[in-house]
């Protein structure tokens, strides 16, 4: 700052100071709000198992309608079993003494897993003739049929 700013900004402040009555009640400046000058985030951890680095829990902690890979694989004879291989078989055995059997909704139910609509044939939804074709060509011109 060069000593002319200097000498401009204190005569100003006291020509400010020289305009206020002597008489007037001046109070402190208090601020409205103070607010912090940096906010982090609130680190959180997805469950209380998660920070023990000696031992690891597979269950998982999402909502599902059926099993998840976790409870389909405890089930030992259903998973590992090389006697049965057929997938009907391997839904029954999983599905005994449980609440709800893992693969319920997976490969091993056809009625679940099957193609619905056209698109089973091998075709989409609608045939490709029917539908006109995007973006080919430009637009027609003002007065050019």
């Amino acid at each position: 700052m060069s000593p002319t700013n200097f000498v401009h900004l204190t005569t100003r402040s006291l020509r400010l100071r020289a305009t206020v009555p002597k008489r007037a009640i001046t109070s402190p400046i208090l601020p409205l709000q103070t607010r912090t000058l940096f906010q982090s985030a609130i680190l959180t951890y997805p469950r209380k198992d998660s920070q023990d680095r000696e031992s690891i829990n597979t269950d998982a902690t999402e909502y599902t309608k059926s099993g998840t890979d976790d409870t389909a694989a405890h089930e030992v004879e259903a998973a590992f079993d090389p006697k049965l291989t057929s997938p009907e078989g391997e839904k029954k055995k999983a599905g005994e003494g449980n609440d709800q059997n893992p693969l319920e909704v997976s490969p091993a139910n056809r009625e679940v897993s099957k193609q619905g609509g056209k698109e089973a044939h091998g075709g989409s939804e609608e045939s490709a003739g029917s539908k006109k074709r995007s973006g080919s060509g430009s637009p027609p011109k003002a007065g050019k049929p």
